[in-house]
């Protein structure tokens, strides 16, 4: 899908208030080799003063009529992207109908992925100091039969 210059600016204003830390936002307009039509991206470093920053990005983009949204990291999502390259897919949208649409199925779906990432990091937690408790237990019964 190409968009008018009227939509491009609809979407890029979108983006930018629903992901407000994102920035340097850039856009193709064009059906190529690249590009099933129209993206949009823009990044984000968390820390940037680091000798080689990680750099996170959004990018919403079209196929026929649909909108979808990536996280990515490394660059941001087009036809060629390859984690063979350095960059990959964090999370992606399901296709919608609407750039509103797709902004907030990818933000359900990076709170989904977040969840998941502190429910593994919790459990494996819990487990260690499980773990610790059990050894130490064991500690003091071998201490208290010498």
């Amino acid at each position: 899908m190409i968009l008018s210059d009227a939509e491009v600016q609809h979407a890029i204003d979108r983006v930018q208030a629903a992901f407000p830390a994102f920035s340097e936002w850039t856009y193709h307009n064009a059906k190529d080799e690249e590009y099933f039509g129209f993206a949009l991206w823009g990044c984000f470093q968390p820390n940037p003063e680091v000798l080689m920053p990680r750099t996170f990005f959004i990018t919403l983009d079209t196929y026929e009529q649909q909108w979808s949204g990536h996280l990515t990291i490394g660059q941001h999502a087009y036809l060629w992207s390859s984690a063979d390259m350095g960059d990959a897919h964090l999370v992606d949208s399901d296709p919608c109908d609407s750039v509103e649409g797709a902004i907030a199925s990818l933000k359900s779906e990076m709170r989904k992925g977040v969840a998941e990432s502190v429910y593994e990091i919790v459990s494996e937690s819990l487990e260690a100091l499980s773990s610790i408790r059990r050894n130490h237990s064991v500690i003091q019964q071998r201490q208290k039969a010498v």
